[in-house]
């Protein structure tokens, strides 16, 4: 437990160092959450705008505002007599809506092999032990950070893409388990049905917390050169088996401190502004605006130097096993190597 306790925080420190030697990287990834949520809207708006109005009239988003159908097959039944007019453009929209979304995951995936990559080789760079000058972290430069990006970004894609159909499964999954759910309390008298309801809760509840781990540990091996998204998944696994404990300490830190700052700063001077505003709705748009990028960059910061600490571990773990491996190996080459005066073969 105690050294546990000391490997985390040695971690969380080396993530603070990166963070401070390679500060570039906040801007960076603030651009990255800008452009990825606009793409996300643009998205989403697509098919509004391209079918609503000619499905509904000009006033397409009051009524869709207004819209209260009594029972599921009247949703269903109002839905049908919408869509079919507009069947064909809602599918051209629907296509424009899959490209955004993908160009939007493809954005993202380009900044995070950026900045693992940076991550990654400071962690390597930087003497193990405990942080003696946080400047021998320093791995920052634009035209590697693009060089990263430009070739993880498809490494990245491959595996969010696997790792969102491991959660759909695991959604269907869990609709079915509340489907059967729902029969054993119709049938209550069916204990054997009552038993594999629980036993598969809690299936879905370690598998859970598995695909979580894998989506947290996974993306910082990603960045390594011989890396692969099978292979990373893997690694991802045993290094939980072998760190749990590490990895939620240095984790709950950052998800708590993600939360201080959030929440300092998303509720700073929010009454205040209200009051002060009131009557200037574009001064206060633009003041909340800022507030809302200083929040953003706060969570970012946050989020970058829990991404170092992970790198340290991984990178960590890997020395401990490397120095493992060669105290085992020198017994043996030991016991191979000829006594005095034997002849050598």
């Amino acid at each position: 437990m105690i050294a546990a306790v000391d490997t985390a925080s040695d971690s969380i420190a080396r993530g603070f160092a990166s963070l401070r030697a390679n500060w570039p990287l906040v801007p960076m990834l603030v651009l990255q959450q800008v452009l990825v949520l606009a793409l996300l809207a643009l998205g989403a708006l697509v098919p509004l705008v391209a079918v609503g109005g000619g499905a509904l009239g000009g006033d397409w988003l009051p009524a869709l505002l207004a819209w209260q159908p009594a029972s599921l097959s009247e949703a269903a039944e109002d839905l049908a007599a919408v869509v079919a007019p507009v069947a064909v453009p809602l599918a051209v929209a629907l296509l424009g809506t899959a490209v955004v979304w993908t160009l939007a995951i493809l954005v993202f995936c380009w900044f995070q092999g950026g900045s693992f990559g940076v991550l990654l080789a400071a962690e390597r760079q930087a003497p193990p032990g405990p942080v003696r000058d946080w400047r021998l972290f320093r791995t920052w430069d634009r035209a590697l950070f693009a060089d990263w990006a430009r070739r993880l970004m498809w490494r990245y894609f491959g595996f969010w893409n696997l790792w969102g159909l491991a959660l759909l499964g695991w959604l269907l999954a869990a609709l079915l388990l509340v489907w059967a759910a729902q029969a054993a309390t119709a049938r209550w008298a069916e204990a054997g049905l009552l038993v594999v309801v629980g036993a598969g809760s809690l299936v879905l509840a370690l598998t859970f917390l598995a695909l979580v781990g894998w989506g947290v540990i996974a993306p910082p091996d990603l960045a390594r050169d011989e890396s692969t998204v099978r292979g990373s998944g893997r690694r991802a696994l045993a290094f939980l088996a072998r760190r749990l404990l590490e990895v939620c300490l240095v984790v709950g830190v950052f998800v708590v401190l993600s939360m201080f700052v959030a929440a300092g700063l998303g509720g700073l001077g929010t009454p205040f502004l209200v009051l002060a505003f009131a009557g200037r709705l574009g001064v206060w748009i633009a003041v909340q605006s800022v507030l809302w990028l200083l929040q953003l960059a706060g969570t970012v910061a946050v989020a970058t130097a829990m991404n170092g600490a992970l790198a340290a571990l991984l990178v960590g773990d890997g020395r401990r096993a490397a120095v493992a491996t060669r105290e085992g190996a020198a017994p043996a080459a030991r016991l191979a190597a000829p006594r005095l005066g034997e002849a050598r073969p």
